[in-house]
């Protein structure tokens, strides 16, 4: 009975200005509301089931050892832990999202359009009065210009994907590509697909990056922490 109370309250919720000023998302999970975000819900949770989650263990492992390789040819000189710390976990988003077919460069671009977007989002969030999204301001011409770089990506490996249904790839895209709603058997359009791979990047990058660099600076100021940690690893 709990349970069904907290989901009608939450089902009542409104998402505030703050998530708005997010033009990369579009009406992914997080900016999505009403009987829409429930039907979206419902088609992409498969994908984050707990068993899909342990197969990216060995993602993590690889890509975290990748990197420290890379820093171990690095030593001696001066490294900066927040963007290393969205090199990697851009890397390994974009790779548990498309496979390995993604390739380096097209990571990098990623990383610097995603980069760029969550600036210009904090900086519209702090602006006194929310102007119109539609209004040709220069900030908002220049959020506009990323997104699209962001989008013929995004597009198109989904259009690749949805062209050929014979592939087998096993990563998120195919397995919100393949979903379908148990009422109507409808699957998510194209432009739903974008919105929650978007919605994905900035939840999976973003937040990660801020805790793993503040783990870092803290690690740093407990020498006690510090030297536990050089000792087993």
């Amino acid at each position: 009975m709990l349970n069904t109370f907290c989901k009608k309250i939450i089902a009542t919720l409104k998402k505030g200005r703050a998530y708005k000023p997010y033009l990369l998302l579009g009406n992914g999970l997080l900016n999505s509301e009403g009987d829409f975000w429930k039907r979206q819900r419902r088609l992409a949770a498969p994908a984050f089931h707990r068993d899909r989650i342990n197969n990216l263990n060995d993602l993590f492992v690889r890509h975290t050892t990748n990197l420290l390789k890379d820093w171990k040819q690095r030593e001696g000189s001066t490294i900066n832990f927040t963007q290393e710390m969205a090199r990697l976990t851009i890397g390994i988003v974009c790779e548990a999202l498309f496979g390995a077919s993604i390739s380096p460069d097209t990571i990098k671009t990623v990383w610097q359009q995603v980069d760029i977007l969550n600036e210009l989002a904090m900086q519209r969030i702090q602006q006194p009065i929310q102007l119109p999204l539609w209004l040709p301001t220069p900030m908002l011409l220049r959020t506009r210009k990323h997104v699209k770089i962001l989008d013929d990506i995004v597009y198109g490996i989904i259009r690749q994907r949805t062209q050929n249904p014979n592939n087998k790839a096993n990563d998120l895209l195919s397995m919100l590509t393949n979903a379908k709603d148990e009422d109507t058997g409808e699957q998510m359009s194209e432009k739903q697909l974008r919105d929650e791979v978007m919605t994905i990047f900035l939840a999976g990058h973003e937040t990660t990056v801020n805790a793993l660099s503040w783990m870092w600076l803290l690690i740093k100021k407990d020498k006690t922490v510090e030297n536990q940690l050089k000792e087993h690893y």
